[in-house]
């Protein structure tokens, strides 16, 4: 088992690209977020290669307070992240679970990732 800890939220990936002289650029804020995303799991992977076989992944998203928000939004910008760090490619997910913990002291998203 793999649990990584990433102490923000996950801004959603959808309308998050512009065309800029007709090529497709991803917004800055995405952007940024998956870099530092890709950087912790580096590190939690230590070296490690990525996961090869089917896996399970489940994700807890901490919400600050009671604000609506989609939980699905930000599993684009999360699961891709991880590809090549965490597991070869996202297509290795046979089962996802998601969890939102609404009014949480501190922001986080935490993701268990399990072979199966």
């Amino acid at each position: 088992m793999i649990t990584i800890r990433f102490p923000f939220l996950f801004k959603s990936k959808a309308n998050s690209y512009k065309v800029k002289r007709r090529k497709l650029i991803k917004d800055s804020v995405v952007a940024e977020q998956e870099a530092k995303a890709s950087s912790i799991a580096r590190t939690t992977m230590n070296g490690e290669p990525p996961l090869l076989s089917p896996i399970k992944v489940t994700i807890i998203v901490s919400m600050p307070d009671k604000r609506r928000r989609d939980i699905d939004g930000c599993l684009k910008s999360l699961l891709d992240s991880l590809n090549g760090i965490v597991w070869k490619d996202d297509n290795q997910i046979v089962e996802l679970h998601i969890k939102k913990l609404i009014g949480q002291p501190v922001c986080f998203t935490s993701i268990i990732i399990d072979v199966v």
